[in-house]
C-alpha cells in the first residue's frame, strides 16, 4: 500500500468529510513537502558530509542545515 493511499484510508476519515478539491491540494501539498525531505537527505546531507572530509573540518554543529 502506497504511503498516501493508506493516509487517505485510515487518517482522513479522523478529521470528516473532505471535499474532493481540498483532498487533491492536499495529497499535491504532501507530495511535494516529501519530496523537499527526501531531496535533503539524499542529496544535502551527503553533500555536506562531502564537503567536510575533504576540508577536513567540523560541521560545527549545524549538520541539519
Amino acid at each position: 500500500m502506497v504511503l498516501w493511499d493508506f493516509i487517505e484510508q485510515y487518517m482522513f476519515p479522523l478529521f470528516g468529510e473532505i471535499s474532493p478539491y481540498a483532498l487533491e491540494r492536499v495529497r499535491d501539498a504532501f507530495w511535494i513537502v516529501l519530496g523537499l525531505i527526501l531531496i535533503h537527505l539524499f542529496l544535502y546531507l551527503p553533500y555536506k558530509a562531502f564537503l567536510c572530509l575533504i576540508q577536513k573540518t567540523k560541521w560545527k554543529g549545524k549538520w541539519i542545515f
